[in-house]
């Protein structure tokens, strides 16, 4: 069996999401380090992202089952 669940992301995930993207997206995006985009500078953008895209059927999250702990996301908007 999986060790992951593949679940649809939904607005009750977004503080979850947030803190993932703002503590994770940031350092590993490239597009964010070549624009020179940060956590304080970008946190706007992001919270818009993610609210828009929670409110679409097609947003997933993937949950470690053992830890509960999301590992990743996909993040989906029309």
């Amino acid at each position: 069996l999986s060790k992951y669940s593949f679940e649809q992301a939904t607005i009750q995930d977004k503080d979850e999401i947030m803190e993932v993207v703002l503590q994770n997206f940031f350092t590993l995006e490239p597009h964010m380090r070549s624009f020179g985009i940060t956590v304080e500078t970008g946190r706007d953008l992001i919270d818009s992202t993610v609210s828009r895209a929670l409110t679409f059927p097609y947003s997933m999250r993937v949950v470690h089952k053992e830890s509960g702990k999301l590992v990743g996301l996909r993040l989906i908007s029309e």
